[in-house]
């Protein structure tokens, strides 16, 4: 798993600005047929890391098996340039509680 550490305070900003930001750079990830073929869920809020290259997005998706069922959650992150990364393994995390936690783990404030 990759850490994303940082000095600067983290910010979050709301899924609707990372879905858009995906959007006009020619992404798919969050159309509504993408979401609606792996139901698809996203956390509200997606965490800012600032890097070199511009922001990184980080948050918290969950899909569920193509039934339906046994909904599982996974870390992603997107660059400025709308291009999304799974950070952790694909369906990893048995509930958002761990997940958000881990999340939490890997973008630590580096000191």
């Amino acid at each position: 798993m990759e850490i994303c550490t940082t000095t600067e305070p983290h910010e979050t900003v709301p899924m609707t600005r990372v879905k858009y930001i995906n959007a006009i750079n020619g992404g798919h990830w969050f159309s509504e047929a993408t979401m609606r073929f792996f139901h698809s869920r996203n956390s509200r809020d997606a965490i800012v890391v600032r890097s070199p290259n511009g922001p990184v997005y980080w948050w918290v998706s969950s899909e569920t098996d193509f039934d339906g069922k046994n909904r599982r959650y996974t870390i992603r992150s997107m660059t400025a340039d709308g291009e999304v990364s799974t950070r952790s393994k694909h369906r990893e995390f048995a509930n958002a509680r761990t997940a958000l936690k881990q999340l939490t783990r890997m973008c630590h404030f580096a000191s």
